[in-house]
């Protein structure tokens, strides 16, 4: 679909100096809680060398119901993990999101992005890896794919089920974005338009209010042409097929 390819360049551009000129001023830094539902103690562990360890996960007060169960397997420098979830509403019925994203912390704070995981009918699954041996799992709601920092919207965590290594905390976050001026969009409920093009959308809102326009314009511009074409081949889409359904009635 044209629409998407052009959605997803918008972000790639955006994935430069812009965002991350943005992000210097939209992410809050040294946060003393991984969010405002969530205590500040998450556990972390340090996985051994070859077994299996299996770990659970605990909805927040954003999503009380939701749970879930994970794997980790430790080999060779890096941690197979895989994660499933159920029970989770999808991600804009929290607010300003279209996707939920799973992040590894280490006992520092640092997160790095492991993937989106889909929600469909409340599940959701991902298979991933990370080259750490000592880390926790957390999953938030975000308003795209690519961003580096996670939000407040944290809805789960990882709690040890039957896990082969010794257990620590993650007590800060070196950085977290706060999406609380981010204007949420309305969702089509019959995913007319790609979920792309609303991250795409929610990117240069971000970008706009951090002053992208002046903090790298070039970069601004050609994310902002990217959307604009997107939005243009999505608007034909939608005009082509009313037409031809006028000509089948003729």
């Amino acid at each position: 679909m044209r629409t998407a390819i052009t959605s997803t360049l918008v972000l790639g551009a955006l994935a430069g100096n812009l965002y991350l000129s943005a992000s210097a001023q939209e992410v809050q830094r040294d946060v003393a809680i991984v969010s405002e539902d969530v205590g500040s103690q998450i556990p972390a562990f340090s996985y051994q060398e070859g077994p299996e360890s299996k770990l659970l996960f605990r909805g927040t007060a954003l999503v009380p119901r939701g749970e879930g169960t994970g794997e980790v397997e430790f080999e060779d420098g890096r941690a197979r993990i895989e994660v499933d979830l159920e029970k989770f509403p999808d991600p804009w019925k929290l607010g300003p999101y279209t996707t939920y994203v799973l992040w590894a912390l280490t006992l520092e704070g640092r997160a790095s992005n492991l993937g989106t995981l889909p929600v469909s009918r409340g599940y959701a699954e991902l298979e991933t890896s990370a080259p750490l041996s000592q880390f926790a799992l957390i999953v938030t709601a975000e308003p795209h794919f690519a961003v580096t920092a996670p939000s407040k919207a944290v809805v789960t965590l990882n709690l040890a089920d039957r896990v082969k290594g010794q257990q620590s905390t993650v007590r800060t976050l070196l950085e977290r974005a706060d999406y609380a001026t981010l204007k949420p969009q309305s969702i089509d409920p019959k995913g007319k338009v790609p979920l792309d093009l609303y991250q795409a959308r929610y990117a240069i809102a971000i970008a706009q209010a951090v002053g992208a326009e002046e903090l790298a314009p070039q970069a601004y511009a050609r994310a902002s042409g990217l959307l604009q074409s997107a939005e243009k081949a999505q608007a034909s889409k939608k005009y082509a097929e009313r037409k031809d359904s006028a000509a089948d009635r003729a």
